[in-house]
């Protein structure tokens, strides 16, 4: 809140001039807009944040149950088992429940086992039809931490050991990428994410019932939250990947002031073995900064 006071005060004294800056309030979750109009005013704009964002890793796959498979076929190419095909029906119908009547966005991984479970999906959203599905768009950003190609299954068992000692966080797979890595590209993504809502609600998009679905991976999933949250390393060392195609929801509250946050629910923080509240309401510490370019434009993060 007092940055957001900050802003303002610096905006009515004109201390900040750029044709078109983007602030992301990481205390609140909140995405300010200065823009400098044709008359040289200033002007302010708190966007508002989208009524869920829900994460949900994909349905069981093939090398969920046999990680032999990974030998012989590529990683982005394992499918579903049946029982993951089940799984992801079921997610339909409980997506369904969570937020019939209001609108959808997706994003999903570029995998066969992501982009399974949400033709799933999204057969069960259009079989009730009373959920407006936006769009849908493929994103390799949030795609599964690489184990290498064509993984020998003796090397990378081997491997997954020697990470339990080192940390998921840091360890790096030979060929392959590190937690870090990943978590590299999830705040890549959130930065396109918060664009392109700001796109959507300029192009008459409510924000008010529209849901965000990211269908991902387990650690990508995690290390997603924990760029959001702010959450540390050790927090995430201890927590848990979801279960398979289940929905981990975070709910959009607002403030006395009419401002807005994320507070992931109680089943998805039990779920993740997450300690306490985890929301963008009480952060350990924010960061901004005014950028002299236009966020819109920006070739490099689109």
């Amino acid at each position: 809140m007092a940055f957001r006071r900050s802003i303002i005060s610096l905006v009515k004294n004109n201390q900040i001039s750029a044709f078109r800056t983007s602030l992301i309030d990481e205390a609140s979750s909140s995405t300010i807009r200065l823009i400098h109009t044709h008359n040289s005013n200033i002007r302010a704009e708190l966007f508002k944040l989208p009524r869920r964002i829900i994460l949900i890793r994909h349905g069981e796959s093939l090398g969920n149950v046999d990680d032999t498979s990974y030998a012989s076929i590529p990683d982005w190419k394992i499918p579903l088992t049946r029982r993951g095909e089940r799984q992801a029906a079921h997610a339909g119908e409980e997506l369904h429940n969570l937020i019939k009547g209001e609108r959808l966005f997706t994003y999903c991984s570029p995998y066969k086992r992501t982009i399974e479970t949400w033709d799933i999906m999204k057969e069960s959203l259009k079989e009730k039809d009373d959920v407006t599905l936006v769009g849908t768009r493929e994103e390799p950003r949030i795609a599964e931490q690489q184990f290498g190609n064509f993984q020998n299954p003796k090397k990378v068992r081997t491997a997954k050991v020697e990470r339990r000692t080192f940390g998921r966080f840091f360890f790096r797979f030979p060929n392959g990428e590190a937690g870090l890595d990943v978590y590299n590209r999830a705040s890549s993504f959130l930065a396109t994410l918060s664009r392109d809502l700001q796109w959507l609600e300029a192009n008459s998009v409510p924000m008010e019932d529209l849901n965000i679905l990211i269908v991902t991976h387990g650690l990508t999933l995690r290390l997603l939250l924990m760029r959001y949250f702010q959450l540390t390393v050790d927090e995430f060392e201890n927590s848990y990947n979801s279960q398979n195609a289940k929905l981990v929801i975070m709910d959009r509250l607002v403030r006395e002031d009419n401002s807005e946050f994320f507070r992931l629910d109680d089943t998805s923080t039990e779920a993740l073995n997450l300690k306490g509240e985890v929301s963008s309401e009480k952060p350990v510490y924010w960061r901004g900064s005014a950028l002299d370019v236009d966020p819109y434009n920006d070739a490099s993060d689109s």
